[in-house]
């Protein structure tokens, strides 16, 4: 999981490189109602591209390496507490993170090197979401809701010419982590509490929408 545990989870470290989202709400009272939904999106797109699909570029190295390297860190938390005669609360955090990546090598386009040629492209991703709810009262109802969506297209893609005197590399690769947690605790003479109660709905969902690794 990026940035630690969930529990102790206040704001976002600096410098840690992930977008982040959160909300905490706590209320007492007669009649409490509370919510919380926070939503991080992240849609980072890399596109490395050699040649232009008509005559050339030639490119001619000892050794000759194209790569891209994206790191897509998306982290969500929706905590609500509190308490009264008649209490509600609601927590849903959503992260969505979808990344685009590419190298094309086009038509035309000569790449060589005397020793090892490398192309490839990376992408990183995780996404973490978690939604608490913790209420207690004489009539007392709490829904928890989390949601991590992950959509990716990693490719590299050769439509030109290659050439190695030594190893020739030319892949992609996508290392994916999501992880969805929804907590709900009710207290009182007529509590009522449900996490991710919601079908396919809510939850860590990989490749709803694409994820390609060419």
């Amino acid at each position: 999981l990026v940035g630690g545990g969930l529990d102790s989870f206040v704001t976002a470290p600096s410098g840690d490189r992930t977008v982040t989202a959160s909300s905490a709400a706590s209320a007492g009272g007669v009649i409490d109602v509370s919510s919380n939904t926070p939503k991080a999106t992240l849609k980072p797109e890399v596109h490395i591209y050699v040649g232009t699909g008509g005559n050339g570029p030639t490119l001619t190295a000892g050794s000759l390496s194209v790569t891209t390297d994206v790191n897509a860190l998306v982290k969500v938390i929706a905590k609500t507490t509190g308490g009264g005669a008649i209490t509600i609360g609601d927590s849903k955090g959503t992260a969505i993170v979808d990344v685009i990546n590419t190298i094309e090598v086009r038509s035309g386009a000569t790449l060589t090197a005397t020793g090892n040629l490398t192309l490839e492209s990376a992408s990183t991703i995780n996404g973490v979401a978690s939604a608490t709810s913790n209420k207690g009262g004489f009539i007392a109802g709490v829904y928890s809701r989390a949601k991590v969506d992950a959509d990716y297209d990693t490719k590299t893609i050769v439509a030109g010419t290659l050439t190695a005197g030594g190893t020739l590399l030319a892949g992609a690769r996508t290392a994916i982590d999501a992880y969805a947690e929804a907590r709900a605790e009710a207290a009182g003479l007529g509590a009522d509490a449900d996490a991710n109660d919601d079908g396919e709905n809510w939850g860590a969902r990989i490749g709803r929408s694409h994820a390609i690794t060419l």
